[in-house]
C-alpha cells in the first residue's frame, strides 16, 4: 500500500426542508471535518494536497446525492466518494414534511511516512 490512514472523523447532517440529500451530505462532511485539527501538515510540512480523502457518505437515496458538490466542500486533497443505503428520514405526520438525515465517515490518508 502507498499511502496510510491518518484521520477518521464522523458526522451527521440534515435537510429540513426540501428534502435535499446533497445539502445534509455537505453538512454531514463539514461537521465531520470541523472538529479535525490537521496540524500535522504544519508540523511535518507533508503538502496537503497530497492527501487522498475517502468519505462514505450513507443516505436514504444514494443515487439522489450529487458527489461532485460534495468534493467542492473539501477544503484541500483528492476526494474518493462513495454513497450507500443508509441514513434516516423522519415525516411529521401533521404537514407531512419529511427531514432527511445523512451520516458521513472521512478519512483522510497520506503517503506513506517511513
Amino acid at each position: 500500500m502507498t499511502d496510510q490512514r491518518f484521520i477518521i472523523e464522523m458526522g451527521i447532517g440534515t435537510n429540513q426542508y426540501g428534502q435535499d440529500r446533497t445539502k445534509a451530505a455537505c453538512k454531514a462532511v463539514a461537521h465531520a471535518i470541523s472538529s479535525a485539527a490537521l496540524l500535522l501538515f504544519a508540523n511535518t510540512g507533508i503538502n496537503r494536497e497530497k492527501a487522498r480523502i475517502k468519505i462514505s457518505l450513507g443516505t436514504d437515496d444514494p443515487s439522489a446525492i450529487d458527489t461532485a458538490k460534495v468534493a467542492e466542500s473539501l477544503p484541500f486533497g483528492t476526494p474518493e466518494i462513495s454513497v450507500s443505503q443508509g441514513g434516516l428520514t423522519v415525516t411529521n405526520p401533521e404537514d407531512g414534511n419529511t427531514i432527511v438525515i445523512v451520516n458521513a465517515a472521512v478519512e483522510v490518508f497520506l503517503p506513506k511516512q517511513v
